[in-house]
């Protein structure tokens, strides 16, 4: 038998995390019903505009582009086109201070991330904003349209595509404290490489999990830019080479 077997991981040290809101904020609950007229930048006429707009309630757009669905805080926006331009999105907002409890959206360009939804849309922050893609699933949290997301779950179901959800990672602000990457299917036990610049510019990472992969090019470089790193989670994993582990900086 070879020295390749199949472990459960938890690294755990004390973390205290003091949740401060500086602003009071207000959770969205209708559209402007002047949405349809700022979105066609005037009266909606096919002879006039080429864009159409139909306010079927405060809760229901329907664009020629997007549907957005708005329920006591949870918005949902669905494209009705294949390429989604976010600069299309008409801000659905005109407080500040405004949050949502949950964004969910349609689009499958992973570079569209939950802060530049907030900042088109006039939304200050989201307690959850979810995306499917066709490698993986991405959940954010918490996230701030200047400061991005506390935390991001990556839901893979192809990890032969690595270079969409490494880019994903490398994309998000210094402001993440957490970042959980699962396999959807944990028993095939897919193979995950995680590069050495990867978690560049991510030194408030606190919490990192890895659950049902085959874990490949873990170098001691690999974690030396997670200078904050105080949890390990390395759940249904199969690893060969042990020796990242000595170096892993908690």
């Amino acid at each position: 038998m070879g020295a390749c077997r199949t472990i459960f991981v938890v690294i755990v040290i004390y973390l205290n995390i003091v949740a401060c809101e500086s602003k009071r904020r207000k959770l969205l609950q209708t559209i402007p019903v002047d949405y349809c007229e700022e979105y066609c930048k005037g009266i909606c006429i096919d002879t006039i505009s080429q864009k159409t707009c139909d306010n079927e309630d405060l809760n229901f757009i329907l664009t020629n582009a997007y549907q957005l669905i708005l329920n006591d805080g949870y918005l949902e926006v669905k494209w009705n086109i294949p390429d989604a331009n976010i600069t299309d999105l008409i801000s659905i907002n005109k407080e500040s201070n405004v949050k949502l409890k949950e964004l969910i959206v349609s689009d499958t360009n992973p570079g569209t991330r939950a802060v530049d939804y907030l900042r088109q849309l006039g939304v200050e922050k989201v307690s959850r904003f979810e995306k499917q893609l066709s490698s993986f699933e991405a959940i954010e949290r918490n996230v701030h349209y200047l400061h991005g997301p506390k935390s991001i779950i990556l839901n893979v179901r192809n990890s032969i595509r690595m270079d969409e959800i490494t880019d994903y990672i490398k994309q998000t602000m210094d402001n993440i404290n957490e970042i959980i990457i699962n396999a959807i299917d944990e028993s095939e036990n897919q193979y995950i490489r995680i590069g050495d610049g990867v978690f560049k510019g991510k030194s408030k990472i606190t919490s990192l999990t890895f659950t049902g992969f085959k874990l490949e090019n873990f170098t001691t470089e690999t974690f030396d830019l997670l200078v904050n790193l105080r949890k390990l989670v390395l759940s249904k994993c199969t690893i060969k080479n042990f020796t990242f582990l000595r170096y892993v900086k908690i």
